[in-house]
């Protein structure tokens, strides 16, 4: 009886183990599938994320920080959105990484991502298909044909193109040669402009004695000095020249972008000078020169006053020469020839060749048309700088790229860059209505 119940106690503690053993295999099944579902769960959450389509592509017109609200043009659509974002939105930049709301700014081109079956905004990414080209300053807008060149390459655009300037929407036309830009786009398409540096206005005053000669802005931009004359100008701080002959007057302005700046030339006045120095080459070398009937060394420039002087020039074996001289200018050169017995005078003024290449080119007419500005009514029109009259206004049409500029006193000056063809036509053009500067009444 010992030995059986002995048996008995082994026969359950093994029963026990066996059991115990189960039991231990059971929850560490147990725990690695809840592992298992758990992981599984965690990868599924992330997938619509990982694997979501953008619903559309746009760009950013707008942030209102404070009302939690995006403003978009739908670039798909070509449709004007605004859609709230909270908390829970996702914002990040081309490589995915975390940003804010308020990091994005107007020209910007992203990815939209809405929540399935509602507008609900899931996230907002800076678009990584989209190309930037910064700190561009030879932009040309072809308004015509919808297309903008730069850095030699062509680029289309819609009618919905979005351009900022200081967060503000304007015409593409707006844009002047010169303006430093940044330029967004996907696959030859220009999709948002962003004005980095603009342009504002000289309007010269005072200046009838420099009328007829150049205009120096800078070193950069050489024009052609007229009456009334309004020209737009980078914004920044520059030098500017007028010369005519040799009277010369420089100012410095500072130009704000969209405004307008005064340069008053009163303080510069011409003063005939007395005297010219006058230089004598004459071929062949060695003859006597007399000037008003006075022997005249030439080896050097002889001093004249302004007027007229007789000039003798003899030599043997050659016909004399006898002429009159009228000194006009501060450098003039006189070229004799005994040989031939002709006589050259060049006034020493000539423009450098470095300014010609400055210095716009040829306007091309064609008469038999023109361009009429039809609005603002009342508007001071100025085609390139120059004066035209107040709008309604016609001119005679000129071919290729031009500036008009539009002006009237209490509002805000305008340009516009425009591409005239020379399609034997004439053109009428109604631009919008001047905005009222701050304050004015």
């Amino acid at each position: 009886m010992i030995v059986q119940k002995a048996d008995n106690i082994y026969k359950f503690r093994y029963k026990c183990i066996i059991f115990t053993l189960l039991a231990v295999l059971i929850l560490i099944g147990g725990c690695k599938n809840k592992a298992d579902r758990i992981h599984s769960n965690a990868q599924n959450t992330a997938l619509p994320d990982a694997e979501q389509s953008r619903d559309y592509i746009a760009v950013v017109t707008g942030v209102d920080a404070e009302d939690a609200k995006l403003f978009l043009y739908n670039i798909d659509a070509e449709t004007n959105s605004t859609l709230d974002y909270t908390g829970a939105t996702n914002f990040t930049n081309k490589s995915n990484g975390q940003i804010t709301a308020a990091q994005l700014t107007p020209g910007e081109i992203v990815d939209i991502y809405l929540e399935e079956g509602s507008e609900a905004l899931v996230k907002v990414q800076v678009s990584p298909d989209v190309f930037e080209e910064n700190n561009i300053q030879d932009i040309h807008v072809n308004s015509n044909e919808s297309y903008i060149s730069f850095r030699s390459q062509n680029y289309r655009y819609q009618i919905g193109l979005a351009v900022f300037s200081q967060n503000k929407i304007i015409d593409v036309m707006e844009i002047s040669p010169g303006d430093s830009v940044t330029v967004r786009g996907v696959m030859g398409q220009v999709y948002s402009i962003v004005v980095e540096k603009g342009h504002g206005f000289l309007r010269p005053l005072h200046y009838t004695d420099f009328i007829g000669g150049k205009m120096t802005i800078q070193g950069e931009m050489i024009i052609n000095i007229s009456k009334n004359m309004l020209i737009p100008v980078r914004e920044g701080t520059h030098e500017v020249t007028m010369q005519k002959g040799d009277f010369i007057g420089t100012r410095s302005i500072e130009v704000v972008r969209d405004g307008e700046v005064e340069m008053d030339m009163s303080a510069f006045k011409y003063v005939k000078p007395e005297e010219g120095q006058v230089t004598f080459h004459i071929t062949p070398v060695g003859a006597l020169v007399y000037v008003d009937k006075k022997e005249t060394d030439i080896l050097s420039p002889v001093s004249l006053k302004y007027g007229k002087h007789s000039v003798t020039v003899m030599l043997e074996g050659y016909t004399t020469y006898n002429g009159i001289l009228d000194v006009q200018s501060a450098n003039p050169t006189v070229k004799i020839d005994l040989a031939s017995e002709d006589a050259d005078i060049e006034d020493g003024e000539k423009s450098d060749p470095k300014d010609e290449q400055k210095s716009s080119p040829a306007p091309v007419y064609d008469n038999e048309h023109k361009i009429t500005v039809s609005e603002p009514k009342g508007a001071e029109v100025y085609l390139d700088g120059i004066y035209k009259g107040t709008a309604p206004v016609s001119f005679t049409k000129v071919i290729g790229t031009h500036t008009i500029i539009l002006s009237k006193e209490g509002y805000v000056t305008k340009s516009y860059t425009v591409s005239i063809l020379n399609d034997d036509e004439d053109i009428l053009w109604n631009f919008a209505a001047l905005v009222r500067k701050a304050g004015a009444g």
